[in-house]
């Protein structure tokens, strides 16, 4: 019989052969393939368009003119192959609030009496107060903040833009938009508190003009968020130092676009929503939140331009919508309860810090989130840019379970994929503890031009000692050249993980990686499989959408009329990313207006660049099937897009009535 002591001394020697094995990365028998995530709890269909209850409309024309250009990476900004120009430069274009059609004669008038009067009378009925295009083709409102009360919402008509005031003093908070050593904040362009069954839809464009130079001063909420960055950091995001035109200090804070806190029930549907002057769109305590068709744009460079931030919110859902931004894509948070059943499915991704989780994961945590069908294409002269992550460290660390990427096509990101615990070498006594994460089906190109071709990023894996990372790879195919681990606060080897492989594909570099790691273990097996689908055309860099304007209604899909009738077609026409010397660049062709693919007609893109549109004077009886094609150019192939159907000849559908009680309220703005 051996005797307890001897069976203790036993069991401390297996338990250190066991160690030693972990940390030469032999298999963990008992390491299980990870739970996929499911997402969203709710069964989750496309939105439809309100009935108007109010409409406003557009009180200023959109002119391009010539102004002061503060965009270091913009024409006429001195720029050149990657290097920082001169903020504050002049020559450059823009678009802005004109009160006359033909020439640039600056109309900063704000409109929020109308659209508050409108949104007041409106709460509570379930239909929106609609932004129209004016009487004589004006195509812009400008605003301070406003707020969203419960029932109600914001209908933007494709060709409209709603514009941010350029008067910091509009914004309140503290030293808002300003480099400070001190502390900074600002009220937020688009607020909607506590409220309930609100919304905010239509193709036009909510636009925070982050580049414009303020009201009575040399600077902008942009410029000035480069400047503190460079301040703090000593260099710009892409490595290169700048001076310091606008004071120093290393805050500096604008407005966010959309501040959604407490919300339920609410749904953001097709807007273009960009140049904000902070997060995009911060989304916190809220539940049941629809975001579909949306397209988030601003400029890799200004950091804090944050997309989607979900934060201690349930069930939300993020569908077939475009995000091009100076950090991260999501930031999926938890910071005073859970973050849980998120689905972010068919995005495209340009610029930014990744569809991600962090660096808040404390509290509630952050369960069952699921990224499904992504297109990832980086910003290279970015040094932070990043496919997927999920970060934290120490400091406000806490449990992350359940969290599924997959069939997602990449290129040219630095990180490509990135799991760590250690932020910013930030420490505290909250660990991050991440279990359950699965990566199935990735697929990464080699990076193509202007950059340096052939690289495929980094991949990095860090759990902490007593926190292990519990991760499945499955079917992971990197195309050029794996560049290791990301070195993040001297932490340069994969660490603290438990990876189980298969049963697809794992690529030979990873298990390079993991083997070079401290405290690996891998289990499971690799095998063979088919790649998921991924070639660098995959990536969309033009986003089209197309609609019908009758005398009943703006926002038409389909249209059918007993007798030919006049009606006009209406698109919107973008790049996916900002329009700059790193990013897009303009489009400078008209779009051809097609009936059954055969031309009918040509618009020029008017207004801010992006909006065209042509009347239909005597169409002939019978069904026509609209698109609109772009010819393509030096910087873009032919895009054909939109689909809307005309029936002439056929029954009506009865002109739109109201409730008792709800009169359709029309609320007209005049210069």
């Amino acid at each position: 019989m051996v005797s307890f002591k001897r069976s203790s001394a036993f069991l401390a020697l297996i338990s250190q052969m066991a160690a030693l094995l972990l940390s030469v990365g032999i298999a963990d028998p008992a390491m299980a393939q990870s739970t996929p995530a499911t997402g969203d709890t709710r069964t989750v269909t496309e939105p439809s368009y309100h009935a108007t209850c109010a409409t406003v409309r557009a009180t200023k024309y959109l002119v391009s003119t010539n102004t002061l250009n503060l965009d270091p990476f913009g024409p006429g900004a001195g720029s050149t192959g990657g290097t920082y120009g001169t903020l504050g430069a002049t020559g450059a274009t823009s678009f802005d609030p004109s009160s006359s059609s033909g020439s640039f004669v600056s109309s900063e008038s704000l409109d929020n009496s109308a659209i508050n009067a409108a949104l007041s009378s409106c709460a509570g009925t379930g239909k929106a107060v609609e932004l129209a295009l004016g009487t004589s083709g004006q195509q812009a409102l400008v605003i301070a903040p406003l707020n969203i009360p419960s029932g109600t919402g914001l209908k933007i008509d494709l060709g409209v833009d709603l514009m941010g005031s350029r008067n910091l003093s509009d914004y309140g908070g503290h030293n808002c938009g300003i480099v400070t050593t001190s502390s900074s904040s600002c009220n937020h362009l688009i607020t909607a508190l506590n409220a309930n069954g609100s919304f905010i839809e239509g193709p036009g464009t909510i636009d925070g003009r982050g580049w414009r130079k303020l009201i009575g001063r040399t600077d902008s909420i942009y410029g000035n968020r480069v400047q503190s960055y460079i301040n703090k950091r000593g260099t710009a995001t892409d490595g290169s130092p700048a001076g310091s035109p606008n004071g120093a200090g290393n805050n500096s804070y604008g407005p966010n676009l959309l501040n959604l806190v407490g919300i339920s029930n609410f749904n953001i549907y097709k807007t273009t929503l960009r140049d904000s002057g902070n997060f995009t769109v911060n989304l916190k305590n809220c539940s049941n939140v629809t975001i579909w068709g949306v397209k988030v744009i601003d400029p890799y460079e200004v950091s804090n331009t944050d997309g989607i931030d979900p934060v201690n919110c349930t069930n939300v859902t993020i569908a077939n919508s475009f995000i091009s931004n100076g950090d991260n894509h999501t930031a999926l948070k938890s910071d005073a309860g859970p973050t849980a059943n998120i689905t972010v499915k068919n995005l495209q991704t340009g610029a930014g810090i990744g569809a991600a989780l962090g660096t808040d994961i404390n509290s509630g945590g952050i369960r069952n989130i699921l990224f499904d069908h992504l297109v990832q294409r980086g910003n290279l002269f970015n040094a932070q840019s990043t496919g997927l992550q999920i970060g934290s460290s120490t400091a406000n660390g806490g449990v992350v379970d359940k969290v599924t990427y997959q069939n997602v096509c990449m290129v040219n990101e630095q990180q490509s994929v990135r799991m760590y615990t250690n932020y910013g070498g930030q420490t505290g006594s909250s660990p991050p503890r991440y279990t359950n994460l699965y990566l199935h089906n990735i697929h990464v190109l080699a990076s193509t031009a202007p950059y340096t071709t052939g690289k495929s990023g980094t991949y990095t894996f860090q759990g902490l000692s007593g926190y292990r990372m519990g991760v499945e790879i499955d079917n992971i195919v990197i195309d050029g050249t794996n560049q290791g681990v990301a070195q993040q606060s001297g932490i340069t080897k994969d660490q603290y993980s438990d990876i189980y492989l298969g049963p697809g594909a794992v690529p030979s570099s990873l298990l390079s990686q993991f083997s070079a790691g401290t405290s690996m273990s891998t289990s499971g097996s690799a095998g063979s499989s088919t790649p998921y689908p991924c070639t660098t055309s995959t990536w969309q860099p033009l986003i089209g959408e197309m609609n019908i304007k009758t005398a009943l209604g703006n926002l038409n899909q389909s249209y059918t009329v007993a007798t030919p009738t006049a009606f006009n077609l209406q698109v919107q026409l973008q790049p996916a990313t900002e329009i700059n010397g790193q990013e897009s660049a303009a489009l400078t062709q008209p779009v051809t207006f097609l009936d059954g693919g055969v031309s009918v007609g040509t618009g020029s893109l008017a207004g801010d660049g992006t909006f065209a549109q042509l009347t239909i004077s005597s169409p002939t009886p019978g069904v026509h099937n609209y698109t609109a094609r772009y010819p393509g150019d030096s910087n873009y192939p032919a895009f054909t897009f939109g689909s809307v159907t005309v029936t002439v000849g056929g029954t009506p559908p009865p002109p739109p009535t109201t409730s008792v009680g709800s009169p359709l309220l029309s609320v007209v703005s005049v210069q």
